[in-house]
């Protein structure tokens, strides 16, 4: 894990006790398995502070200015201020150390950057927590209940706090330290058809993976590992990676032992794939464990890793993959987050609900009680609309692009960086300039992105069993269950989601009402199918009730920490290093 954060004073104030307490803020989020060996360090340029925790040592930097990623590009202006957006899977900090500062964002917003501005202090960093301990200001956002219960996410750069917001993907946001006026500028997500034949389309995505890869060298192998599974993005990054001969790189498959015996399953062909490409490969077995679980430390595990910003828990285990690569030195862990293509769909509505970019009026359960529980003001943003002469396939990966990858998958990133960094090349812009200059269908259910990794791949079958259960199955554990029925009845729940939802939500997680109302409704489903004429129905689309007392359980917990940082003191904290 590596973590930033950098802090303007616009006016002079005691900088020996903000660097302690910026020390103890970092000591404070790094996670307890490796909080002994955590590297904390503290930097100072004029007014302005700077925080970096366990951050590479082969990270570019350049005085105060730091890239914390890899760069793509060729180029060794990256830290000059105005330079635009580079190529690459990172968030940039640069500054010139006397009257202007700049975050930047990587063209996909991978890595999520959040920033507070006030009339005194300008922060940005990685964390939310971060920024609200060193602020010391927590205001409760109430525009985001409506998405915490629709999407299980704060809604599009939203934060439980009111006083931050996230820097858009291919965003600079560039403080004047002396007129102290921040403007924010973000290159547009647009999708634009170039008219190509099939061959050409599948040399134009080739070259543009190609050169991305040519990027990384033995360092970077030495560094980093790629998390391989049984799927197609996965084996596209093993597949160029492996094409550089002076390189050898590691991998690492996640899964249970059952899922090594079955000979479909993204451990099965994710080995298989490993030996075929020569990579140095081993199967982290994730079993948990053996039954016996403190389910509340790890759900609170899950809750503080990853700030609250999602709820796609699949287990119940405690990252023991993640901490055995990092004890082992393993700086970065290669993925493949990619933006080629999304599912087909057929309606505005079936496209949203793919996305999980539901509204709370889309939903069954909640359609009777919207104004009893406050939700009628819900409405998606005007940038995630339907534009005029867009298609429904373009507006679909122009979501995918705007909302799932900043808003689900980077706060999954960031989850999933709490021991090791996370670099995802399939992100790169030239990957995502290509993916947003193809035929609508070349990009439904990602077809040509799969036809060339069929290509430049291992001629080895693809997985057909997931390694990891379905998401709500973790939640139906007995003291999982007790856990969020304690929780719905708590003050803090109710005051943040009112009264009549929680009761509603308490009622509904119920063991004896939750079997008897799946029976019913799965018999409801059953007679409709037998009985529907003509048309298909809309979709009845229906959240599990334990989901969504899990949402509200993640952000309560989450808003309570938030509350309690907003008062932090770093007195007692004071381990580290200050340059």
């Amino acid at each position: 894990m590596s973590l930033l954060v950098s802090a303007i004073h616009r006016r002079e104030v005691d900088f020996d006790a903000a660097k302690t307490k910026l020390i103890g803020i970092l000591r404070e989020l790094t996670p307890e398995p490796i909080r002994a060996t955590a590297n904390c360090e503290v930097r100072q340029r004029g007014r302005h502070l700077q925080g970096t925790l366990n951050l590479p040592g082969y990270y570019p930097r350049h005085g105060l200015s730091l890239c914390q990623g890899k760069l793509y590009d060729a180029s060794e202006q990256w830290w000059q201020l105005g330079s635009g957006v580079p190529d690459g899977s990172y968030a940039i900090i640069r500054e010139d150390g006397v009257s202007v500062f700049e975050a930047v964002s990587d063209p996909a917003g991978s890595r999520m950057l959040w920033y507070y501005h006030d009339n005194d202090l300008f922060l940005v960093s990685n964390s939310e927590r971060a920024i609200t301990m060193y602020s010391g200001r927590f205001e409760f956002n109430r525009e985001v209940v409506p998405w915490v219960l629709s999407t299980g996410t704060r809604g599009l750069g939203a934060s439980y706090n009111r006083h931050l917001q996230m820097l858009a993907p291919a965003t600079t946001a560039r403080l004047d330290e002396v007129a102290w006026e921040l403007a924010v500028e973000t290159l547009e997500i647009r999708f634009a058809e170039v008219k190509r034949n099939h061959e050409e389309h599948l040399e134009a995505l080739d070259a543009a993976l190609d050169e991305t890869f040519a990027s990384f060298n033995a360092e970077d192998a030495s560094h980093c590992t790629i998390s391989l599974s049984g799927g197609t993005d996965s084996r596209a990054v093993a597949a160029y990676l492996a094409r550089n001969p002076r390189t050898k790189w590691r991998s690492f498959v996640g899964g249970s032992r059952e899922a090594a015996r079955l000979p479909n399953s993204d451990v099965s062909v994710a080995n298989a794939v490993a030996k075929a490409l020569g990579l140095e490969h081993r199967h982290m077995v994730t079993d948990g464990n053996g039954g016996q679980v403190d389910a509340e430390a790890l759900l609170e595990r899950f809750i503080i890793s990853g700030e609250g910003r999602h709820d796609h828990m699949n287990r119940l285990e405690g990252g023991a993959s993640q901490k055995t690569l990092y004890h082992e030195g393993t700086a970065a862990v290669v993925r493949g987050d990619e933006g080629f293509g999304w599912k087909a769909a057929t309606t505005p509505l079936a496209v949203r609900q793919s996305m999980e970019l539901l509204l709370c009026s889309d939903i069954a359960n909640f359609r009777p009680h919207l104004s009893r529980f406050g939700l009628l003001d819900q409405k998606l943003p005007s940038v995630l609309q339907q534009r005029d002469g867009e298609s429904l396939h373009a507006w679909r990966d122009r979501l995918y692009h705007t909302f799932r990858l900043t808003t689900v998958l980077a706060a999954l990133t960031e989850h999933k960086a709490a021991f090791s960094d996370v670099i995802n090349p399939l992100l790169s812009r030239r990957a995502l300039e290509v993916a947003r200059s193809l035929p609508d269908d070349l990009r439904t259910d990602k077809a040509l992105f799969q036809e060339l990794v069929s290509r430049v791949g291992p001629k080895i079958g693809f997985a057909g069993r997931e390694g990891a259960p379905v998401r709500v199955e973790v939640l139906r554990n007995p003291e999982v269950r007790r856990i969020l029925r304690e929780k719905m009845c708590s003050d803090a729940t109710e005051r943040l989601f009112g009264r009549s939802l929680v009761r509603w939500l308490f009622a509904e997680i119920h063991p004896a009402r939750s079997l008897f109302r799946r029976g019913i409704h799965a018999a409801k489903n059953r007679l409709r199918r037998r009985l529907r004429r003509g048309p298909a129905a809309a979709p009845d689309f229906r959240i599990d009730p334990l989901r969504l007392a899990f949402r509200v359980y993640v952000a309560t917990r989450m808003i309570e920490q938030l509350e309690a940082d907003a008062s932090f003191d770093a007195d007692a904290i004071q381990v580290g290093r200050v340059a």
